[in-house]
């Protein structure tokens, strides 16, 4: 006021504060014009002033609600934006979430077409055309693509859009918001990949299955023929390389049934870490002097209920990829860890359940694997190794025994900086006894009893009977459960073992047995199969191999099994 004062000048829309003589503060807009004398002093002003207060009150609302807005946006976990509503799209606003990208917001308004220039080349088009159709058509885009941030990484993000219109219904943006969904699409990948490869393991565990009982005819007739030949016989030698290819793929069958986690286990509660430094020396040796080896073992590490042989196969299998992958050198790392995984950190991987774990980790500082081989490595006879140099069936191995363990496997790899395998194994509490090897150096035994045998395939049947007929046992066939349950009720019941496979049309070996055991409580039993599913193992059917004979046996194989059970 002074200074109108002193100018003689008058003022318009003038805001100030006034007490009100309720005690309250009011807000005033007042204008006024001077009024002076024919000398022209000032001798006062002219106006009128206007109480304001609720429209300032209105005013610092809206400006205090537009600051919790913007906090909200910028603290949300998802980026806001405001672009031109054609293309390329020029952002006019976008949230400072942009930094997680690499970027700053202000980076965004350098040029027009930033964001589109971000997006994944393969999903480029795809978001140009769907969100141009939306603009023509008026409608809301909701969108999944790619957009590689300044470090080169790949995020998967969720874009939901719509126009933004002036009071006359004319188009004067586009605003939207877009949520990262990275970690989502990984863990929906990882479950898609978990039930393909869960499909495949099916396929070839039947595929196995039906393989076994053509090796066990294959196997078991090229044993007996080789029994009856003479030493300087002209066919020996022919025979003997049919065994040896048969035996070359019975190993194949027994990789597949690994893989579709149907083969037989003999676990026992071991600690880790012992199996590693057993299996340590064999390690060195195989890996070469161009590769160094570090094991780092967590002292008093929990113990794991696993079958020993098989764990030393999944280090090995894994030790010979890494060795693989580092053909000029490097350094292959053993780890083992106790982990106890909350429910949210289970929630992060695909097929495990909250709990105590051991961990073992085996890691390489080779060539890593490209995200598109990544996805395929657990697959049965998918190899990146030239002809002759594998087989395909390695990781499908590794993959199934740790399954069918009750454990889950993870791989983390980028190209140029190595690959890591983490195997996550249930830990228990009590540990078991060494298992008792028995001498299998003696003569083949044989026997008198009386043997009923039941078998679907003809081939097996046939091979089976005569191996037994060989030791002197008497054999009575069936073909299937019901047949042999016919057999018993005709009067020849009078059995010593029954040698049943466990899956067969009409009647399985399962059922069949049960109904025999309540008419001979006495009753020896031997299941075959060539797999054995996992719903057997965990009704007790083949718990143990005590019990159970994998086909294709051998001859020596079937014939101390039956003597073993004969004799228990």
């Amino acid at each position: 006021l002074p200074t109108f004062i002193a100018e003689k000048r008058g003022w318009t829309n003038l805001v100030f504060r006034w007490y009100h003589k309720d005690g309250s503060v009011r807000d005033l807009e007042s204008n006024a014009v001077p009024f002076l004398d024919a000398d022209g002093e000032l001798i006062g002003y002219r106006g009128a002033n206007r109480d304001i207060t609720e429209r300032k009150n209105a005013d610092r609302l809206l400006r205090h609600a537009e600051a919790n807005y913007r906090n909200l946006v910028e603290s949300s976990p998802v980026i806001v934006y405001l672009a031109e509503p054609s293309p390329p799209f020029a952002t006019i606003y976008i949230s400072p979430n942009i930094n997680w990208f690499g970027y700053t917001t202000e980076e965004w308004f350098e040029k027009p077409d930033t964001w589109l220039n971000l997006i994944h080349e393969e999903d480029r088009e795809y978001v140009l055309s769907t969100t141009e159709a939306a603009m023509q058509q008026g409608l809301d885009t909701d969108l999944e693509y790619r957009i590689i941030s300044r470090d080169g990484t790949i995020y998967w993000l969720h874009d939901k859009g719509r126009f933004v219109s002036d009071d006359k219904g004319k188009r004067v943006g586009w605003q939207g918001v877009i949520l990262d969904i990275t970690e989502t699409k990984r863990l929906e990948e990882q479950l898609k990949q978990s039930q393909k490869l869960e499909s495949v393991g099916r396929l070839a565990g039947g595929i196995a299955h039906d393989f076994n009982n053509m090796l066990t005819a294959i196997n078991g007739y090229s044993e007996l023929t080789l029994r009856t030949l003479e030493s300087d016989s002209p066919l020996r030698r022919n025979i003997e390389e049919i065994k040896k290819a048969g035996e070359r793929s019975a190993l194949l069958t027994h990789q597949l049934l690994a893989f579709s986690r149907r083969q037989v286990l003999q676990p026992v509660v071991l600690d880790l870490n012992e199996v590693i430094i057993d299996t340590s020396k064999m390690l060195e040796r195989m890996i070469g002097e161009d590769v160094q080896l570090i094991i780092a073992l967590e002292p008093e590490t929990g113990l794991v209920n696993v079958d020993p042989g098989r764990l030393s196969q999944i280090i090995m299998n894994l030790a010979v990829n890494a060795r693989d992958a580092m053909p000029q050198g490097g350094t292959l790392t053993i780890e083992t860890a106790n982990l106890l995984l909350e429910p949210d950190e289970a929630r992060q991987k695909v097929d495990i359940l909250p709990g105590a774990y051991v961990m073992l980790a085996v890691c390489d500082t080779g060539d890593g694997i490209d995200d598109k081989i990544l996805q395929h490595i657990f697959e049965p006879f998918f190899t990146t190794k030239n002809i002759g140099k594998g087989t395909g069936l390695g990781l499908s191995t590794v993959y199934g025994i740790v399954k069918q363990s009750g454990g889950n496997i993870e791989v983390d790899s980028k190209v140029g900086a190595g690959t890591t395998f983490r195997i996550y194994l249930p830990r228990v509490a009590e540990q078991s006894e060494a298992a008792e090897i028995k001498d299998t150096s003696a003569e083949l035994p044989s026997g008198t009893e009386t043997i009923l045998l039941v078998e679907d395939e003809e081939l097996v049947r046939n091979l089976s009977r005569e191996i037994l007929e060989t030791c002197g046992y008497t054999v009575i066939e069936a073909r299937n459960g019901l047949e042999a349950l016919e057999v018993c009720e005709n009067g020849n019941c009078k059995i010593n073992l029954l040698m049943t496979d466990v899956v067969m049309p009409q009647m399985g070996g399962r059922e069949l047995a049960e109904k025999l055991s309540e008419k001979l409580p006495n009753l020896k039993i031997l299941f075959t199969s060539g797999y054995t599913n996992e719903g057997m193992v965990r009704n007790g059917v083949i718990e143990t191999s005590t019990n159970f004979i994998q086909k294709p046996f051998t001859f020596d194989t079937l014939a101390r099994k039956v003597r073993e059970l004969l004799d228990a």
